[in-house]
């Protein structure tokens, strides 16, 4: 995943960011009037940001706008695990159940067990997602005093 983001802080070659995310619209070329699109002014928040730190090889500053580079496939395969381990073992757990003569209870006793497991797995990423995947500064787009600069990293 790419992002455009703002460096906030650096400190020992790392740098916290605030990140911008992306709207819907913004790959809409064809429209010049996103305020008056309902699609803009119904699917997206303009205004979210969040802040993450990231590896900072290119030697960005305070107030550079950067982009950001993060690791796809370890994303993807934790939304992955994420939304296929619950659904998963809520199937299981129904099979347990209704195999043990609990029929009547056996939904109730899945979806339990599925809920459990959706926020089992979601902390368990979020653990795994804090200590094994890194973000890295890639390119500075706009120095702090305005002069856009096009070096890439990696």
């Amino acid at each position: 995943m790419n992002a455009k983001a703002y460096v906030i802080e650096c400190n020992d070659g790392n740098a916290k960011v605030k990140v911008i995310r992306r709207t819907a619209c913004d790959s809409c070329a064809s429209c010049s009037q996103k305020e008056a699109c309902h699609a803009e002014l119904f699917l997206s928040d303009t205004n979210k940001t969040y802040v993450i730190t990231a590896k900072n090889d290119m030697g960005a500053k305070h107030g550079d706008m950067v982009e950001i580079e993060s690791e796809n496939k370890k994303q993807l395969a934790l939304a992955f695990a994420l939304f296929l381990f619950p659904v998963i073992f809520g199937i299981i757990a129904y099979i347990i159940f209704s195999a043990l003569k609990f029929e009547e209870y056996s939904v109730l006793f899945a979806v339990l067990v599925s809920v459990g497991a959706f926020f089992a797995c979601a902390y368990a990423a979020d653990n795994y997602s804090k200590k094994n995947m890194q973000s890295y500064i890639v390119k500075i787009i706009e120095e702090s005093g305005g002069s856009p600069q096009n070096e890439d990293a990696r």
